[in-house]
């Protein structure tokens, strides 16, 4: 069984433009943040799959039919529970990349049901503790809010494998789909 999950990666352009985003987040105590070459849009997560079941996943993959679109990066958001924001995202509110994200989850439920209703393309910068600073992570929300971050290129869907470790998760590509 491999722990998987199916994501747009971020061009190496992509994240020089917002690196200072997380420059900032560096000096929040207590703030945990995504190791730069993790983040990417996760379209669907399937967690832990069979080798007949990536085969499958691959083969569905191998019919996928897209166009390459652009994306912007920005705003930034955060996901909360009441006051209490636990995750750092930057958005990419895009019609194409929701609509993507919607045909795969289609694609996949049968794999795993998704949780989530809301469709909100997002790259995951950081995720608070029980102890981080909460008016600090407003005052970053606010200082960026209405920022934008460039341009990017949706080009391809890459299928993970994601390992736990002690020092965070590694991502190992299991195969790429460009699109044409």
């Amino acid at each position: 069984m491999k722990r998987t999950f199916l994501a747009i990666p971020v061009s190496e352009k992509a994240k020089i433009i917002f690196s200072s985003l997380f420059d900032d987040l560096k000096i929040i105590p207590n703030l945990k943040l995504v190791k730069p070459e993790n983040v990417h849009f996760t379209l669907k997560y399937l967690g832990e799959v069979s080798e007949s079941e990536l085969i499958e996943v691959r083969e569905k993959l191998g019919h996928f039919k897209f166009k390459p679109f652009k994306i912007e990066l920005g705003p930034i958001g955060g996901f909360s529970i009441g006051d209490y924001v636990k995750v750092i995202w930057l958005g990419a509110d895009n019609e194409e990349m929701a609509n993507l994200i919607v045909s795969v989850q289609k694609l996949f439920d049968y794999l795993r049901k998704e949780e989530h209703t809301q469709i909100t393309p997002h790259l995951t910068l950081a995720r608070s503790r029980e102890d981080t600073d909460q008016s600090l992570l407003r005052k970053f929300l606010q200082k960026y809010k209405n920022q934008k971050f460039g341009e990017m290129e949706v080009n391809k869907i890459v299928l993970y494998e994601s390992k736990l470790t002690p020092s965070g998760p590694v991502y190992k590509e299991i195969e790429s789909i460009s699109f044409k």
